[in-house]
């Protein structure tokens, strides 16, 4: 969770619950994507460790020069934070 905070994690993110409860009445729970700047390879690591039991939140590197495919608000974010959350689209099944 402290990584979480260091981040500026949107306030409605919660600990991951336990696998066996991670559906409610059959809807897919939430995923995330934590997406840390090139250069922060401490952070990544970090983040990779602090998050390497929770299934729902997955810890990439972005290793990308060219910022020209994100969002400004992706980019600004990693320029000043060092990393982005994003919350990924639900599984339809």
């Amino acid at each position: 969770m402290v990584a979480l905070t260091l981040l500026g994690h949107h306030a409605n993110m919660k600990p991951a619950p336990e696998p066996e409860k991670q559906q409610l009445d059959g809807v897919p729970s939430k995923r995330w994507l934590i997406v840390v700047a090139r250069g922060q390879t401490e952070l990544y690591a970090h983040l990779v460790q602090a998050f390497s039991r929770d299934s729902k939140v997955r810890v990439i590197l972005d290793r990308r020069r060219d910022d020209s495919r994100n969002s400004p608000q992706v980019t600004h974010r990693l320029r000043t934070h060092g990393a982005v959350i994003i919350r990924q689209a639900d599984d339809k099944k």
